[in-house]
């Protein structure tokens, strides 16, 4: 397999001096749109994923219009993390041209992650990172990537070390094709120098729990896995007022997902666990 087609959305960069993050063309990159797909707000995790599966029908077509069906990866344990629906959303867009030219569908498929990062990834260091990745397994589960079409889709390529990962489990798979695509890019050396660029995207918009309850309101939400862990890292007296806010389904979704997560992870949140579980209950007590 030749290297990787790589498609990204938008090439930013980071001026120190002004503290702003700007396009190619010099323009303001739009943070607060990033930091609300980040944590799970459905409609611009779709505006990303169908102008990235644009990109790809236009940019990449012997990958994601082959006869063969592609297929979709994404790296995760139990609660996907945003690039899943990234993912999902990009692959809906992509049936819709399969199906119409008689096509079978391409498929999304988890890499299974034995282990989820405990602390923010987003403020590690570029040798943290690595690490950290380094640190944690990976699975196909038994499934065979041989000679097929692959597409891995993310957020953000920073400093590069989650894609470096990645394709240390695929290329040895031999799939007969292989994209890349990202919502955006820094150049690898601006990363390597900014990597907390990316704490700052992430929070743009959403800084705390209570943020979320607009979109999830208005059924625009989707838990994942960042909004997990900033759900047990809120201070407990917040976190009450948040789950008890939420719909039934959410609350339950959140001690379900930490528990699905793992004993460690639970054990680091334990007090925030065994409240959103306390409250789980007496909802669902009282539910009809």
């Amino acid at each position: 397999m030749a290297n990787p087609q790589t498609l990204t959305l938008c090439h930013l960069r980071y001026d120190a001096g002004t503290g702003c993050i700007v396009d190619a063309a010099g323009r303001a990159f739009d943070e607060a749109a990033y930091s609300r797909m980040k944590h799970g707000v459905r409609s611009v995790t779709r505006r990303f994923a169908r102008t990235l599966a644009e990109a790809l029908l236009a940019e990449a077509p012997q990958v994601v219009l082959h006869a063969d069906p592609p297929l979709f990866l994404a790296a995760y344990k139990a609660v996907p993390p945003a690039c899943h629906f990234i993912g999902l959303y990009c692959l809906e867009a992509i049936n819709l041209r399969r199906v119409a030219e008689g096509k079978a569908p391409g498929r999304l498929i988890q890499v299974y992650k034995d282990t989820v990062v405990a602390g923010n990834y987003a403020l590690q260091t570029p040798a943290a990172r690595q690490g950290e990745l380094e640190g944690i397994g990976f699975s196909l589960e038994g499934r065979s990537l041989c000679g097929r079409r692959l597409v891995l889709l993310d957020d953000a390529r920073i400093t590069g070390a989650a894609e470096r990962r990645m394709l240390e489990i695929v290329r040895p798979e031999a799939p007969s094709a292989l994209a890349l695509g990202y919502v955006l890019a820094f150049d690898e050396a601006c990363g390597k120098a900014h990597p907390e660029i990316e704490n700052r995207m992430n929070h743009a918009a959403i800084r705390e729990i209570g943020d979320l309850l607009p979109a999830i309101r208005a059924e625009d939400f989707e838990l994942n896995i960042r909004v997990l862990k900033l759900a047990l890292s809120t201070p407990l007296d917040k976190l009450e007022d948040f789950l008890r806010a939420v719909p039934v389904w959410l609350c339950s979704a959140i001690v379900r997902g930490a528990a699905a997560t793992g004993v460690e992870f639970v054990r680091q949140h334990a007090q925030a666990y065994a409240l959103a579980h306390a409250i789980h209950l007496q909802r669902e007590a009282c539910e009809p």
